[in-house]
């Protein structure tokens, strides 16, 4: 991979990246300075998406990869590269996971220890998944400090959003990439950047506007792909453009079967279905980062209290200033983690506290990262909206999704350790 040296990126990108003013980017297509990355990475696609490719065909080679031990009701899904638990754990999951797809409705996915051992609906459709996207945002952030297009994620997003240093009498000149991807800017909100939690759309889209125009100098969908859903062998339609080329960015579709892979490569590094040739798209220590908890629990709630924002300032959601009441000591770079606080406990009661979730809609898309189970579940277009109230409710869908994979999980286990 050809780079240039932190100095003479420094340098680069004083001279050569587009300032953003706020609103959605204009600047040209094309990475401005990696130009010599991206040529590498597209070599390399040569072999690392043929891989994947193999195992596919192969597959439907064999009457659609459903021939090898799998039950018979497999064979109405789409083949996948992912590999696929044998007919004896697929049973077994089948049998307790059978009222999940009435639980969640639309459309899932879900991978044991790297196998696909359950799926419903069309799962290989894409789907707006809403704020299920926001950790794909984080990725890309992290994406950028190791190939040096921002100095730190402590560094002042004004670099690249100049406006951004005479607002609010230039307290939003403090604003850093840190503080975007952690819900903590003060963006929009009487608050100075670090000084509370303010979960904020209009900030997320600042930063995909910042990242996009300041950073990249590129398209959204060329940067989503390029960087990160081609190198993890997605299989299915991924956009930022999920409202239609004329709509507002960043509206991500995306598949259950997909947003599984992203959240098998968070869970353990791993990619379903082949061996990457490509590179990892992050080093370790940035997946370490990618997953870890960000807002302590020591810092305060906004008050909600509304300040003023860049001209023309879009959101990639809600419009108000704070949309969740919950969100110190439980949010990290764009993931929820489900743990107990001193105001109470996990979100999700009756799942393992390890787990990491991407929720959208309060439930309606969601990627749920269970390490304890070595569990990955993904869903897309469900009726599921009770986010909010799972803590208090066993009766909630996100419970009793978690009771049905719980019991799965046991006797999965068991069989395998029996064999």
């Amino acid at each position: 991979m050809m780079i240039d040296s932190p100095a003479e990126s420094a340098a680069n990108r004083r001279q050569t990246e587009p300032a953003v003013t706020g609103g959605p980017s204009t600047a040209a297509p094309g990475w401005r300075r990696p130009r010599r990355w991206l040529l590498a990475l597209g070599l390399l696609a040569m072999t690392g998406l043929t891989s994947g490719w193999i195992v596919w065909q192969a597959g439907h080679d064999e009457g659609g990869g459903h021939d090898n031990g799998q039950p018979a009701w497999w064979a109405d899904f789409k083949p996948t590269v992912w590999p696929q638990a044998d007919h004896r754990e697929a049973v077994i999951w089948q049998r307790h996971l059978e009222p999940l797809p009435e639980v969640v409705g639309g459309s899932g996915f879900i991978a044991h220890e790297g196998r696909a051992v359950f799926r419903w609906g069309n799962d290989h459709h894409s789907h707006y998944v809403a704020s299920a996207m926001k950790p794909f945002l984080s990725a890309l952030l992290l994406l950028a400090l190791e190939h040096e297009l921002i100095d730190d994620l402590h560094s002042p997003v004004a670099e690249v959003v100049p406006d951004l240093a005479g607002l609010n009498d230039g307290v939003d000149g403090g604003i850093t990439w840190y503080h975007l991807a952690t819900m903590t800017s003060g963006y929009g909100v009487s608050e100075g950047p670090g000084e509370a939690f303010a979960y904020n759309d209009y900030a997320v889209q600042l930063l995909y506007d910042a990242l996009m125009g300041g950073v990249f100098g590129s398209d959204g969908d060329q940067i989503l792909q390029e960087a990160l859903t081609e190198p993890l062998g997605w299989e299915d339609r991924v956009t930022f453009r999920g409202f239609g080329d004329d709509g507002p960015e960043p509206k991500m579709r995306a598949s259950a079967r997909d947003l599984a892979k992203f959240g098998q490569w968070l869970l353990d590094g791993s990619v379903a279905g082949a061996q990457m040739r490509r590179g990892e798209p992050l080093s370790p220590t940035s997946m370490q980062k990618l997953r870890s908890l960000a807002v302590d629990e020591s810092v305060p709630f906004t008050t909600a209290e509304p300040a003023p924002m860049l001209p023309g300032q879009g959101t990639v959601g809600g419009g108000e200033p704070n949309l969740m009441t919950k969100g110190p000591g439980r949010y990290g770079f764009h993931l929820w983690h489900n743990r107990s606080v001193a105001g109470g406990g996990p979100m999700i009661p009756d799942a393992p506290t390890g787990s990491l979730l991407a929720v959208g809609k309060l439930g309606q898309s969601v990627l749920w990262i269970v390490p304890e189970w070595q569990l990955v579940v993904a869903w897309t277009n469900s009726e599921v909206t009770d986010k909010k109230t799972a803590a208090t409710d066993p009766d909630a869908a996100f419970n009793r999704v978690a009771r049905l994979l719980a019991a799965a999980v046991e006797e999965a286990r068991a069989g395998l350790a029996s064999r």
